[in-house]
Parts: structure tokens; sequence; C-alpha cells
């Protein structure tokens, strides 16, 4: 009967470590983006959607430019990696208390080798 026991709480044990090794992505929701390149004299704004896939964060980014990456939220901060224009780029953002995401961005291998600053302010 122990043996039972230990068995069932070792299973169980596994199931919470496996749950919480993919934990919904806590941020996930819609933004409004408001951007700006590294040198450029105005900014840009469009919409962001950010959704749980299996634990990681799917972001897909909406006009002006249309692009989508995969990314880890801990600890206060959102690495994506993301494609735009079939190019590979990476962007960080820190959550402040408000919930904002401030972040930088460097596409990977643009011929210009432009980066950017970039504010997702939830909508709900």
């Amino acid at each position: 009967m122990n043996r039972k026991i230990c068995l069932s709480v070792a299973v169980l044990f596994g199931i919470a470590l496996t749950a919480s090794a993919h934990a919904a992505c806590p941020i996930a929701g819609q933004y409004a983006v408001k951007g700006k390149l590294t040198g450029a004299s105005g900014s840009y704004k469009g919409e962001a959607i950010i959704k749980d896939e299996g634990g990681d964060c799917f972001v897909r980014w909406l006009p002006p430019n249309t692009s989508q990456g995969v990314g880890t939220y801990a600890d206060g901060v959102l690495t994506v990696n993301f494609t735009l224009g079939g190019q590979p780029g990476v962007v960080r953002y820190e959550r402040n208390g408000d919930g904002v995401l401030e972040g930088t961005f460097w596409p990977k291998g643009h011929p210009t080798s432009i980066s950017g600053t970039e504010t997702l302010t939830p909508l709900n």
C-alpha cells in the first residue's frame, strides 16, 4: 500500500513539474505599438498580438510592417526571435509596473544594420 502511495505522489509531482515548465505566456494579449528606427526622424505605430504557444510567447506585429516571432518571458523580460521581410532579428522588451513593454530590436543581416526602439502598451 505504501508503494502505491509513493508512486502516486511521484507521478503527481512529475506532472506538476511538467506543468510549471510549460506555464502559459503571462503577458499574452493585444498591444498598441509605437517605435522608432535609429537615425529616423519620425516614429511608426501599429499593433502586436502576443499569444501563448506551449509556454512560449508567439508575437505577431501588424501594419505598418507585418512580422512574427517566438520568444520567452522570464523575470520581466521578453526576448523574441523574429522575421521581417525574410530577415531574422531579435527584440528584447522589459516590462514596467504598468504592463508596458519597452524594447530594443536588432535585425540580423540587414544591409544597413538598423536597429530601433519599440514600446508595446496593453490594449486589454
